[in-house]
């Protein structure tokens, strides 16, 4: 235990030695002043515990240096001593701040009690400090229930993951008056070998975040994410797990971190990461503080998490449902047309084959051919509409849209020659990316509905435009009658079949649909009645090692 330090104020010398003495023998480690003045210089140099003051010194009274003291916060502990029973004098002592009086005799009696005096002195104000602290204590206590309170309400209002994100961080700079804090995630993937930025703040604003990733070999971050454990480091320079990566990235300088899994049902979805307390060190306190918050907002996001998948999975489930639908529609209506006729072609056959000339004979074969090529496109439209829904991945890559259209062509010759279509390519299409067995589908049905829709003979343009967001659109004009308004609302839905086509079933725009939609892209129809269609649809122009 450190000895106590107390300072004697008296303008007699006699007096101030003997006060001395006595106290050193008590135990204190004392020195003296012979006025106020003196008195003040060595308390704003010294930090003193004790202040024995006599009242009666010239020049300054012991009351005048009270109150030249009372405006110092860590001021000594104060013995005011008189010569009489002065009660005024000792009312305004104690309002100045004195925590004892002692009245001196000529005897010098007083002098054995103080010792006893100083002792009381200095434990109450031990127990006022301590009384102090307590109290501070339960006020933040207090104020970060209510903080905590506060946080877990906003945390849980939204479902937006997002919002979450940018309320955690916010909330806990707030909190912990800190520099900034930044918010890490898990990707949801089976094996994820990274975590993504979800939300950062600094210097009280939010960040605009593009895509950024921390591989979880990388910093502090990454070893709380893969070991599940809080790190706080007042000193990062000196963990070798730091990475100045972030500074570079967020242009600042990390000097302290605390870094916070966070944890929602035993499961680590990301990492809390509070940069530069603003005032003193990370401490214990901070980290129960930081790890509840973080408590709150793993199991706020891990919700928005599973209402995002549910909604995803409602929405799959409608759209199972649409697919169903189409599904017996296209088995009741479209199937049963082609079977009913393929089987009245061929009873028709067996009945009267033997009458029949070679000619009927041909036509009945012909039309039996011709119906069973149809069931099988529709049977086939349908299998590539489910695979389409459930596949999980596909791989996508570069595609030559010039090789895919020429492929379609191809295998169109037959209809082409047909209806003696023309069909123009001005330019070169541009490569693009995508999953080239799906979007040869797409083509097929543009082109197919251009040759079926078009005009007398169908005139056909296939063209590219490059867009001022990235992307591609393709497209495939035509000189039909074109498309009312409400027969635009029609299209890419099942099955509108507007009635100008024997062959159409409905299925194809409605395939267009979900590959675009899988594959991120638009697509489209504009027309006017009697001024011919365009279809389109859009792709990524960026080669795949940029997306």
């Amino acid at each position: 235990m450190s000895i106590a330090k107390i300072i004697c104020v008296d303008d007699s010398d006699t007096d101030a030695t003997i006060l001395q003495k006595v106290l050193e023998n008590a135990g204190y480690a004392v020195e003296i002043a012979c006025d106020g003045a003196t008195a003040l210089e060595m308390i704003h140099t010294t930090s003193y515990d004790l202040a024995i003051v006599d009242q009666v010194m010239p020049g300054q009274t012991g009351l005048d240096l009270l109150r030249m003291l009372a405006d110092i916060d860590d001021k000594p502990a104060l013995i005011m001593l008189t010569a009489h029973n002065e009660p005024d004098v000792a009312n305004d002592a104690y309002e100045l701040g004195s925590n004892h009086f002692i009245i001196k005799d000529d005897s010098k009696k007083y002098l054995l009690n103080i010792p006893a005096a100083v002792r009381q002195t200095l434990l109450q104000v031990c127990i006022i400090k301590e009384l102090a602290e307590e109290k501070k204590k339960v006020e933040r206590v207090n104020l970060n229930l209510m903080l905590l309170n506060n946080a877990s309400q906003l945390l849980t209002s939204t479902q937006n993951i997002k919002q979450i994100g940018m309320q955690f961080v916010q909330t806990i700079s707030g909190v912990l008056h800190v520099q900034s804090s930044t918010v890490w995630l898990y990707p949801q993937e089976n094996e994820p070998k990274e975590l993504v930025c979800a939300a950062a703040y600094s210097m009280g604003r939010h960040i605009p975040l593009r895509k950024m990733t921390l591989p979880l070999s990388e910093g502090i971050a990454g070893w709380v994410a893969e070991n599940a454990q809080t790190v706080m480091s007042n000193d990062v320079q000196k963990d070798p797990r730091f990475s100045t990566w972030l500074d570079k990235t967020f242009q600042y300088s990390t000097k302290k971190m605390l870094a916070v899994p966070l944890v929602s049902r035993k499961k680590v979805v990301g990492v809390l990461q509070i940069i530069n307390k603003q005032q003193g060190d990370f401490d214990k306190e901070d980290c129960t503080l930081a790890e509840t918050l973080a408590a709150y907002a793993a199991n706020a996001i891990v919700n928005a998490q599973l209402m995002k998948m549910l909604r995803a999975q409602n929405k799959e489930l409608a759209l199972q449902n649409t697919d169903l639908n189409a599904y017996s529609d296209s088995v009741a209506h479209d199937l049963k047309n082609p079977i009913t006729q393929f089987l009245g072609y061929a009873d028709n056959l067996r009945e009267n084959i033997s009458n029949m000339m070679p000619e009927e004979i041909d036509e009945h074969l012909t039309a039996i051919v011709e119906q069973s090529q149809r069931m099988s496109n529709i049977i086939d439209e349908l299998l590539l509409l489910a695979r389409v829904r459930i596949s999980e991945e596909v791989i996508l890559d570069n595609i030559n849209m010039n090789d895919i259209v020429q492929d379609v062509l191809v295998q169109l010759q037959c209809d082409i020659e047909k209806s003696e279509a023309q069909i123009h390519i001005p330019k070169p299409l541009p490569t693009s990316v995508g999953y080239g067995p799906w979007v040869e589908s797409v083509w097929y049905n543009y082109i197919s509905n251009g040759l079926h829709y078009g005009g007398s003979p169908p005139h056909l343009t296939i063209e590219a435009i490059q867009k001022p967001d990235g992307m591609i659109r393709y497209q495939v004009s035509d000189n039909g009658e074109g498309l009312t308004e409400n027969e635009r609302a029609l299209l890419f839905k099942p099955f509108p079949k507007l009635g100008y086509s024997p062959q159409g079933n409905g299925l194809g725009l409605v395939i267009v649909r979900r590959i675009i939609e899988r594959l991120n892209g638009t697509f489209g129809a504009e027309s006017h009645a009697g001024r011919g269609s365009t279809f389109y649809f859009t792709l990524p122009s960026k080669n795949l090692s940029e997306i």
